[in-house]
C-alpha cells in the first residue's frame, strides 16, 4: 500500500485487462461493488476500522451511512460496553429483569435515551433496525419541508413514508390519474418544498431518494405555524443516497458531565470517541474513494465475482479464498492457511500492517509444555 485507491485507480490498472472489458464497461463498477462488499463482510481488514468523533445530545446517536457496526465507543475517554437491543429484555438472577435489569441505574427513566447516573456499568445500547433519519416528527402537527443543495436538483423526486397526524399510514398517487403508492412523493423545487400530509409522531418511516448533484436538507415544521420560527432540521441526505438507512445506539450522557454535560434532565452537546467498522457505499465515479487499499485483493475478488456469474465456481473459490497451504510449518506446527486469492491477500496485508504483534506466555508447568504453547503460530 502506498497510497489511498480511488475507482481511477483500477479503471488504470491491469484488472480491466483480467476482466477482458473496457474500463468504462458499466459491468466494471458492478463487479467493483459486489468485490467491495464481499470482502468486508468477510473480516476487519486494514482500513476498514477507523477512529471517529461524533456529537451527541440527549444519548440518541445515529450513526453515518458509512458506519456498518461499532466496534468500540468511550465517553469521557472512558470506554462502555456495547450490549445488542436484545440485552434490555433478558432476565438476570437477583434483578428485576426486563428494563429494570437491562440499564445501569435501576429501571430506565421516562426518557429512552438517558442511562445510569452514577456511571456504574454504563453501556451503549444498539437499537435493532435501522431508521431513515436522525430525527423524525414529535407532535402531530408537523409538515415536512426539503431543501435542494442546488438548482440542478429541482425536478428530483423524494419519497416520504409514515403515518399521519390521525395515525393511518400514508398513501398517495405521485400523479393524478397514477396507482396508490405507499408515502408522499414530493418534487424538490427551489428553494424549498412541503408535504401536503400532516405528519403524526415519528415521520419519516422510510425514504426514497433519487440520486441528487447535491445534498438535500429535510426540516420539519409546525403546520400552523407560517413564520418558519419551529424548522427543525431532522436529516442531511448525501447526493447518492437513495434509500436512506442508519444505525442508532443510545448512550448514558448522564455520565457525561465532564464532557459538558449538564446537571438535571438538561444534557448538553456531548463529543463520544468511538471505533467503527465502515459500510460499503455504492462507487459511481472514478473519484469515488475505496475502503480497502489492497489492489491485488481488489482484482481477485473482481475476477471471482465475474466467475461466479458464469457459474465458474471453482475459479471464484480459488480467485477469492485461494488454495489450502501446507497442513504444518517449518516448526512441524498444524495449521489450516490458505493462500493467494482475496482473502489471503487482505489477511497478509492485516498481519504486515499490524507488525504481526503477538505474545506468548511460557509457564514453567508440566501442562503447559513449550510446543503446546506455540500451537498454532505461524
Amino acid at each position: 500500500m502506498s497510497a489511498r485507491l480511488t475507482v481511477s485507480d483500477l479503471q488504470n490498472s491491469r484488472i480491466p485487462t483480467a476482466l477482458n472489458v473496457c474500463p468504462e464497461d458499466p459491468r466494471f463498477l458492478q463487479w467493483l461493488n459486489e468485490a467491495e462488499e464481499l470482502m468486508l463482510n468477510q473480516g476487519r481488514w486494514y482500513g476498514s476500522v477507523v477512529e471517529a468523533q461524533f456529537c451527541v445530545r440527549n444519548g440518541c446517536l445515529t450513526w453515518p451511512r458509512a458506519v456498518a457496526t461499532v466496534e468500540q465507543i468511550a465517553l469521557c475517554h472512558q470506554p462502555l460496553d456495547t450490549v445488542g437491543g436484545w440485552y434490555a429484555f433478558t432476565k438476570f438472577l437477583g434483578g428485576s429483569g426486563g428494563w429494570g435489569g437491562a440499564w445501569p441505574g435501576g429501571a430506565w427513566p421516562n426518557s429512552a435515551c438517558r442511562g445510569g447516573d452514577n456511571g456504574a456499568l454504563a453501556q451503549q445500547r444498539m437499537k435493532e433496525g435501522t431508521v431513515a433519519s436522525f430525527e423524525t416528527t414529535r407532535s402531530s402537527d408537523r409538515v415536512l419541508r426539503a431543501y435542494p443543495g442546488s438548482t440542478a436538483d429541482v425536478g428530483k423526486k423524494l419519497r416520504f413514508q409514515g403515518r399521519d397526524r390521525n395515525g393511518i399510514w400514508v398513501r398517495t398517487a405521485a400523479t393524478p390519474d397514477g396507482p396508490l403508492q405507499d408515502g408522499e412523493e414530493v418534487t424538490l423545487a427551489m428553494p424549498f418544498v412541503e408535504t401536503v400530509t400532516v405528519w403524526g409522531p415519528g415521520a419519516p418511516v422510510a425514504v426514497i431518494k433519487d440520486v441528487t448533484e447535491q445534498r438535500v436538507l429535510v426540516y420539519s415544521r409546525v403546520s400552523t405555524d407560517l413564520s418558519d420560527s419551529t424548522l427543525r432540521l431532522i436529516a442531511d441526505y448525501e447526493a447518492g443516497e437513495t434509500r436512506p438507512s442508519y444505525i442508532q445506539s443510545y448512550v448514558p450522557l448522564k455520565r457525561g458531565r465532564c464532557c459538558g454535560g449538564e446537571s438535571g434532565d438538561t444534557i448538553a452537546t456531548t463529543t463520544v470517541t468511538a471505533l467503527v467498522g465502515l459500510q460499503h457505499v455504492e462507487l459511481r465515479s472514478p473519484g469515488d474513494w475505496l475502503i480497502l487499499q489492497n489492489l491485488p485483493a481488489y482484482k481477485a475478488a473482481m475476477v471471482a465475482v465475474k466467475a461466479k456469474e458464469e457459474k465458474d465456481f471453482a475459479t471464484f473459490n480459488f480467485e477469492f479464498y485461494g488454495t489450502q497451504a501446507s497442513a504444518r510449518n517449518g516448526r512441524g506446527v498444524e495449521r489450516v492457511v490458505n493462500r493467494g486469492g482475496a482473502i489471503p491477500l487482505l489477511v497478509a496485508e492485516l498481519r504486515r500492517m499490524s507488525s504481526d504483534r503477538t505474545s506468548a506466555y511460557v509457564y514453567l508447568d508440566e501442562t503447559e509444555k513449550y510446543t503446546r504453547m506455540m500451537l498454532g503460530f505461524r
